[in-house]
């Protein structure tokens, strides 16, 4: 069975010996793999759409994992996870291929149900700082990003833990990541590039962030030659693509360093 690099990703990030929870799991491919090459001991795969669940269905007996990979018609998070979870096999949460929205959303309405995973791995399309700046507040901190170029498209994807607030110092009356505050460390990036950006893939200067960066900067730098040509040198639309282009350029600076 062939699976997307974004979904390849998704398997590689997953901590193995965890039992996986994949939320909108359209054909049910990340939840086959996860269990097939053994990375997973078992799997639910839910979505809430009744046709990809059919599909989903039909994959996974196919692959002969009816037995390990059960599905779920849910709106989010299937409800009583008491009843699917292994007692004694920490779980992951997988939340990708939606909105930024949605994916909280879905994280919000499962309430303390939230904190019986261990890990979540989320891929918002959209929204991506909003995630990165709400995780703390549902109780989880960032351990990892991935940024995976596919088709000419950039997907960023999320590995969070659960946080331990014993273990975590405070920054501004918030907790920080665990292994130390956005700033004041020696060529730490910034609080608003780790958030625009991804603090993971900024420290490690990862190469296919450098090639999303430099895509950014040429287009913001072709907006902006369209809007002083149409006369919009002063319009709101042209402070945005400044402060964009600015925050961008940063990025790019650090990264290239």
């Amino acid at each position: 069975m062939k699976i997307s690099k974004r979904l390849h990703k998704v398997t590689k990030m997953a901590a193995p010996g965890t039992f996986a929870v994949d939320v909108g799991c359209d054909h049910g491919y990340t939840a086959i793999t996860l269990v097939e090459e053994g990375i997973c001991t078992g799997a639910v795969a839910s979505d809430v759409r009744e046709g990809p669940l059919r599909a989903a269905d039909a994959n996974i007996r196919r692959a002969g994992l009816s037995g390990r990979i059960r599905t779920f018609l849910a709106d989010g998070i299937p409800q009583s996870p008491e009843s699917y979870l292994p007692e004694d096999v920490p779980a992951l949460l997988i939340v990708t291929g939606m909105g930024g929205q949605l994916i909280l959303r879905i994280l919000r309405e499962a309430g303390s149900g939230l904190a019986r995973f261990s890990e979540i791995l989320l891929g918002p399309q959209s929204d991506i700082p909003l995630v990165r700046r709400e995780l703390p507040a549902l109780g989880f901190s960032i351990a990892d990003e991935q940024m995976v170029e596919e088709e000419g498209k950039y997907y960023v994807l999320i590995k969070a833990r659960r946080r331990d607030p014993r273990s975590e110092k405070t920054v501004s009356g918030r907790f920080s990541e665990p292994d130390g505050a956005f700033e004041g460390f020696p060529d730490e990036p910034s609080e608003a590039l780790c958030l625009a950006f991804g603090r993971p893939l900024l420290l490690r200067k990862d190469p296919v962030l450098a090639g999303f960066l430099r895509r950014r900067c040429g287009i913001l730098q072709k907006i902006e030659d369209e809007l002083l040509a149409g006369g919009q040198a002063e319009t709101g639309r042209m402070a945005e693509v400044r402060e964009e282009k600015l925050l961008t350029e940063k990025a790019r600076l650090y990264v290239e360093s």
